[in-house]
This record gives C-alpha cells, sequence and structure tokens, in this order.
C-alpha cells in the first residue's frame, strides 16, 4: 500500500519497512501460533521500529566480523521486543519470552534475511567519514 502512494520505485525506508514487516508476518506466523496474538503483533513492530532505528544509526553494527555483528544484532533485536511491551504495558513472562525467541531463531533463513537487510540500512544514509561530520550533514 505505501508504495502505491509513493510510487513503485520510491524505495524509501518507510517502504522498505513496510515491505520486510509483511514478510516477517509471513515466516514468522507459524512459529507464533501456541502464543498469544499480541506476542506476534508486538514481534511485528519490532520488526518494523528496528528498521528506522538503523536507518538513523541509533544503533550502529560494532564489528567488521559477520558473526559478532549477528550475535549483537540478536540481543539488540529481543532486548527491543521487551521494550515494545514495557511501551504497550503489557507483559511476557520470562519463560514465554525464551520460548519466543527460540522459535523466531529456528526461522534461521528469515533471522539472516533481517540481519543483511538491518545492516544494509544501517550504510543506507552513512558516509565513509566521522560521527562529527555525520551529525553535521545531518544536521
Amino acid at each position: 500500500m505505501a508504495a502505491n502512494l509513493n510510487g513503485t520505485l520510491f524505495f524509501s525506508p518507510a517502504n522498505l519497512a513496510n515491505g520486510v514487516s509483511l514478510l516477517a508476518t509471513l515466516y514468522f506466523k507459524q512459529a507464533m501460533t501456541s502464543f498469544p496474538e499480541y506476542y506476534f503483533v508486538q514481534l511485528i513492530y519490532t520488526v518494523f521500529l528496528l528498521s528506522f532505528t538503523f536507518v538513523s544509526r541509533v544503533k550502529v553494527f560494532p564489528s567488521e566480523h559477520d558473526q559478532e555483528n549477528y550475535n549483537w544484532f540478536v540481543e539488540v533485536f529481543f532486548d527491543f521486543y521487551k521494550i515494545t511491551f514495557e511501551q504497550l504495558q503489557t507483559k511476557i513472562s520470562d519463560s514465554d519470552f525464551f520460548a519466543v525467541k527460540k522459535a523466531v531463531l529456528q526461522e534461521t533463513a528469515f533471522c539472516f534475511l533481517l540481519f543483511h537487510f538491518y545492516k544494509k540500512l544501517n550504510s543506507l544514509l552513512a558516509e565513509k567519514s566521522s560521527d562529527t561530520d555525520y551529525l553535521d550533514w545531518l544536521l
């Protein structure tokens, strides 16, 4: 729908976030069937909102090594998932949280797709310069 409003060739971060969120619903739907529906909805919120977190470089991949970056990404992703519960004033038990984490991480192919998608978004607006240059350009 967003592509129809902005044009089919307009790849704004919002359009990209919408698209990856739609893909996430397809990949994570089966894994989330044994949990309450709002766990699934908040997982999709996480996928959507993290797109803007990475494109704005609020979070920046810390390493040159993909293995270290992937482990960091998984922690950031699930920390952000917890934050959605706090922000929406809902609760998830620790046992449910770890069960959701296990179920989601079993969708290995899509988790790697998210990792590479967010990594690409992270460099979308960045140049090879210092952080002060970036902030000067941004502000």
